[in-house]
């Protein structure tokens, strides 16, 4: 499918009705005379590496959004809001298939190119206790007295309450409060803030950890492990590179991964 603003060629699901240009962010509609006009040899932008599962596919439900229940106590339904990007568009993935491709800054929701799946791109803000599976592009927030009983996909995680399931962020999580972390962990950027401690009962998998507060669990990192001044980690990391601040402290093992 060729962009008639820009000429840029994207693949485009049979379902798809409208869609976002990946190169200069321009919305328009799919007729079939567009399609009939669509360059065969275009080539769609290339993906990095899945955000997911941090270098491996995730199977069973981990592989897809569950949708949780419609009602939500004292919980804000996902809302469109313009996220901090460069230019007027951001990379964001399908967990269905595990494709990315761009969005304009100001969509609401898009439909996966390459599956044809639905993708809210609203933010989430938890406020008290919700129970099901949290699934969104945008980002979600669990505020102090917020608690979510199932599994949470987003972009970016921020807790300052407590969680009940696993996390897969495609971006950054940070814990801004002190608790147990009872389901598995993936995203690119693990923050644990200073005064903060957190236990990981499951499996933790991110590129890189920056660590201010105190971490207890197994961690693997794909890129970094950065223990911050004052920052203290018990337990296994499974790294490729270790940068430990004056201050912190380490009680453990250091596995250093092949480069």
């Amino acid at each position: 499918m060729a962009c008639p603003d820009c000429g840029h060629c994207q693949e485009e699901s049979v379902l798809a009705v409208s869609t976002f240009c990946r190169k200069c962010g321009s919305n328009f509609q799919i007729t079939a005379a567009s399609r009939e006009n669509a360059r065969p040899n275009g080539k769609p932008d290339e993906s990095p590496s899945s955000p997911f599962g941090v270098g491996k596919k995730p199977r069973g439900k981990e592989a897809a959004f569950i949708d949780g229940p419609s009602s939500i106590l004292n919980a804000t339904a996902p809302v469109a809001t313009r996220r901090h990007s460069s230019g007027t568009s951001r990379n964001i993935w399908c967990v269905d298939c595990e494709t990315s491709h761009r969005v304009s800054l100001g969509a609401a929701s898009t439909n996966c190119p390459s599956c044809g799946a639905y993708i809210s791109l609203g933010n989430v803000e938890i406020k008290s206790q919700r129970t099901g599976e949290i699934r969104t592009q945008g980002d979600v927030t669990v505020h102090r007295n917020g608690v979510v009983i199932g599994a949470i996909f987003a972009h970016n995680v921020t807790v300052h309450g407590k969680t009940l399931g696993k996390i897969f962020a495609s971006e950054k999580l940070e814990f801004r409060r002190s608790g147990r972390v009872l389901g598995e962990v993936r995203c690119r950027e693990l923050h644990i803030t200073k005064g903060v401690k957190i236990e990981f009962v499951g499996g933790i998998e991110t590129e890189t950890a920056f660590i201010e507060g105190q971490l207890t669990g197994d961690l693997t990192c794909t890129k970094a492990f950065r223990l911050l001044r004052k920052g203290e980690a018990t337990g296994t990391v499974r790294t490729k590179s270790v940068q430990t601040a004056k201050g912190a402290s380490f009680d453990g093992i250091f596995e250093i991964l092949p480069a």
